[in-house]
């Protein structure tokens, strides 16, 4: 096999397992609760949110 034909099976393969996974995560719904988006910070302990702009201390 040329470096050619390596390369472009790697490049299927990892294709594939981006479009399969792509697949399972839409199939399910998303991430689900436990894997919140990075840009909004968690809930405080009280269960309110916090300000828009202010960062939580301590």
């Amino acid at each position: 096999m040329t470096s050619t034909g390596l390369f472009l099976t790697l490049l299927v393969l990892a294709i594939g397992s981006l479009c399969a996974t792509t697949v399972l995560l839409a199939a399910r719904g998303g991430r689900g609760p436990g894997d919140p988006p990075a840009s909004h910070p968690p809930p405080s302990r009280q269960g309110w949110g916090h300000p828009a702009g202010h960062s939580r201390l301590g």
